[in-house]
């Protein structure tokens, strides 16, 4: 199941779960109760923005574009990593760390500070939490919501703090810092949105969004105009490569083509060649789907449906649309960088479009000596594809050497979505 695209549509389990011994199967939910994160009456009405965050600067979410060292990549190690994970890791000097509970996509539920605190997310209850779009990403595979604690934090040895207003997934958030060093992040909608409920739900009074921006802004760390909501249908993260020095590598699928042809009049390997000839003619014309030789004669070998194309125009406004809302403020640089091919069905004659590549979907980081990095997906056995990448990202001042492909992306998701970033 694609855990980036399908909505969130069953109910959600809040009450607490045993947390065991070192390791379960689910953490422990533990919600703060409500009376513990009341604001007092006298500021609820004007909530005037406060002259710097709220948390210190240990506080801050661990920047994921490389502006400072990163220490350990935290993931469920009974997945089992790829040793060619670890060994790229172990490479750049970051620790391959275990969150000690069963589950497959941490970056959605696990976010970690600068000094390596959990950050936890806000209680919310059932019904506010039902209408933020929420992917399938924050649930296991009994369809109950997952959620870290303090008790998560006490195991794998770490410190905590839990937000007040903010329920995220990792996949929707963007963090970052600009040149100057102050740190910002990028949002979807939805925990603006939550925000918004949750303070209605717990006082009784209606604030609007430039007001919830400020909540969500202090939980986060960050000034209020350092926090930037952009209209994203999904998961970041499957789009956006944040770099050091406030650079964004924006997907940008019509430049797709460009890259194909100039690939194929290089020096290729003839097997890499035919499929990325292939994937050339998907971008170009599409590709019609067609009933089976074994179908009815009728329709047999007939088309079937629609023309069916590599992306479609609501991804290219979606796109557009978030360059609009980044470039006052980033260096975004528009590239290819997700390249999908049109494959055999197993033991059948028909075909299927496959998002099999996607580099955005890795990690950047810093490594103790400064070095930038960047660890991230496969190019499927299109090795002159990853080539490509590596040259996308040497020119923003990531060293060929330091850029690895370990990865394997597919229905959604992929590398980056396994693993969360920390600062120690």
């Amino acid at each position: 199941m694609n855990k980036r695209r399908f909505p969130l549509l069953v109910a959600f389990l809040l009450q607490p779960l045993f947390c065991g011994s070192s390791r379960s199967a689910m953490p422990e939910i533990g919600w703060p109760a409500f009376s513990d994160i009341y604001l007092a009456s006298g500021g609820l009405e004007t909530l005037p923005a406060p002259a710097v965050p709220v948390n210190s600067a240990d506080d801050r979410l661990f920047p994921e574009d490389g502006s400072m060292p990163m220490a350990a990549w935290y993931m469920d190690v009974e997945h089992h990593p790829a040793n060619a994970v670890k060994t790229a890791l172990a490479n750049e000097g970051v620790e391959l760390k275990d969150v000690k509970f069963q589950y497959k996509w941490i970056q959605d539920i696990a976010l970690f500070s600068r000094t390596g605190a959990l950050v936890l997310q806000a209680g919310m209850p059932t019904e506010i939490l039902q209408d933020l779009g929420l992917s399938m990403g924050v649930l296991g595979d009994d369809d109950r919501l997952i959620a870290v604690s303090e008790h998560t934090a006490a195991d794998i040895g770490a410190a905590s703090r839990r937000m007040k207003w903010t329920f995220l997934e990792g996949g929707g958030l963007i963090t970052g810092s600009f040149p100057d060093g102050r740190p910002y992040a990028i949002l979807t909608p939805s925990p603006i949105d939550g925000a918004r409920k949750l303070y209605k739900y717990k006082t009784g009074l209606e604030i609007g969004v430039p007001q919830a921006r400020r909540l969500v802004a202090e939980d986060l760390g960050v000034e209020p105009d350092n926090l930037f909501v952009v209209p994203a249908t999904r998961h970041m993260d499957l789009f956006i490569s944040p770099i050091r020095g406030g650079v964004l590598l924006l997907s940008d699928p019509s430049k797709t083509v460009g890259i194909l042809k100039r690939l194929l009049a290089g020096n290729i390997p003839d097997k890499e060649r035919t499929r990325l000839a292939g994937m050339l003619e998907l971008y170009k014309n599409g590709f019609q789907p067609v009933y089976s030789m074994t179908a009815p004669p009728d329709i047999a070998g007939k088309p079937m449906g629609n023309r069916q194309f590599a992306y479609d125009k609501h991804e290219v406004a979606m796109l557009n649309a978030v360059e609009k809302a980044l470039s006052g403020r980033f260096k975004v640089i528009r590239v290819a960088g997700i390249f999908n091919e049109l494959t055999k069905y197993d033991g059948s004659e028909g075909s299927y479009i496959r998002d099999g590549i996607d580099f955005f979907n890795g990690f950047t980081g810093a490594n103790r000596a400064g070095d930038l990095f960047q660890i991230t997906n496969g190019g499927n056995g299109l090795f002159s594809l990853e080539d490509y990448w590596r040259s996308a990202l040497a020119e923003q001042g990531v060293a060929p050497e330091h850029v690895y492909f370990p990865g394997s992306y597919g229905y959604g998701a992929g590398l980056d979505c396994n693993g969360a970033p920390s600062g120690k």
